[in-house]
């Protein structure tokens, strides 16, 4: 895996929520974009097309369903939060979780529309050279794996900028 990096999650536990059961829908959906984040609407990936990204979530869900979990849906605060992250690590090159425009992760799924009820969680990546390899990548880390199955988590967020991958979780309900 020359050229590919991972690095370990951070994952913030607010309040439990509880786990979903149901099974993985077929096709992946959409979550609507909240009131408070209009125009940060799903779709804005970075350098990834629509389709990769709901390729990813399917990815996701499917393992979710091998594992008893409810699928998740794409949630544009989420995906904002996501494409923030990328966007800065793009900017200093350099794959990280911090980023000194926030006081922390809270504060830039916040500031992206994006809530933290039942925890948050968030993945990133630097070389993968697809969707799948990304998804390949966090898989085969159990940090990463852990964030990707965690159980109190409902909604995902996704982005690619120049090589650097995010994905991040929460529970919101």
């Amino acid at each position: 895996m020359a050229g590919k990096r991972i690095h370990r999650d951070i994952s913030v536990q607010a309040a439990p929520v509880a786990s979903t059961t149901s099974a993985a829908p077929s096709t992946p959906t959409t979550s609507s974009p909240s009131a408070d984040n209009s125009q940060n609407r799903a779709g804005n990936y970075g350098q990834i097309s629509d389709s990769d990204a709901q390729q990813l979530l399917s990815l996701v869900n499917d393992a979710r369903a091998q594992n008893g979990l409810g699928a998740l849906t794409m949630d544009t605060g989420l995906v904002a939060a996501a494409l923030a992250q990328c966007n800065y690590q793009n900017s200093i090159n350099t794959m990280t979780h911090d980023n000194s425009n926030y006081s922390g992760l809270l504060d830039r799924f916040a500031a992206s529309g994006a809530t933290c009820n039942g925890g948050c969680a968030e993945n990133v990546a630097q070389g993968a050279s697809s969707s799948t390899d990304a998804f390949n990548m966090w898989m085969n880390s159990p940090g990463h794996r852990a964030n990707i199955l965690g159980s109190s988590y409902t909604r995902m967020g996704y982005a690619s900028v120049n090589g650097f991958w995010t994905q991040t979780f929460n529970g919101q309900t």
